[in-house]
């Protein structure tokens, strides 16, 4: 049989004449046990390629690391889990479609973003279709500001929502002011 980490006897690896010393073993085998015991929970030090099998807690915690402003310790499991995995692409295209579309994707998956100029509206505005037939957490515009806000770049503004479900279409106004950053003023 192979040794490997999460069996080995360590023991063994004592020169000949510390095998016949009782204190030097008893010491072997303290530190073998030791060692066998932090072996067997290395796998917890992997988190990025287990993140899948991580609890909730983990998950929350990391969604604060990587700075998931657009997040809420009260969403689904699933929905944390695709935010928190998405957080690095949405950083990196902050403020455009891309963002928007990828951060309320991962709560409303059918979403999308009507740029100005696809609606005749007004430079800079953009509305969002929220379509909540498949969504993973409650359809409601208070989950959708919050999850918004974190993603619309300071020059954009939000003109209006247009809400889809499968029990209709509604539509509502809705504005997310920000500042406009120092080179478009």
């Amino acid at each position: 049989m192979s040794k490997t980490i999460y069996n080995a006897d360590y023991s063994e690896c004592l020169p000949e004449a510390l095998k016949k010393d009782p204190k030097m073993v008893a010491l072997a085998n303290a530190t073998a046990a030791t060692l066998l015991d932090t072996s067997g929970i290395i796998d917890n030090v992997l988190i990025y390629s287990r993140f899948d099998e991580l609890p909730e807690e983990l998950v929350d915690i990391l969604a604060y690391d990587l700075h998931v402003d657009w997040y809420d310790y009260n969403y689904p499991l699933e929905a944390k889990r695709d935010l928190v995995k998405n957080s690095v692409k949405v950083h990196k295209k902050m403020g455009t479609k891309y963002a928007i579309e990828t951060a309320l994707g991962s709560l409303f998956p059918e979403s999308e973003v009507e740029e100005w100029f696809q609606y005749e509206g007004e430079p800079g505005h953009f509305h969002i279709v929220l379509d909540v037939t498949n969504s993973t957490s409650p359809a409601n515009s208070s989950v959708f500001a919050y999850s918004a806000k974190g993603t619309i770049d300071a020059s954009g503004m939000a003109k209006s929502i247009l809400h889809q479900s499968p029990w209709g279409t509604s539509s509502r106004d809705f504005t997310i002011f920000a500042v406009k950053p120092p080179i478009f003023q």
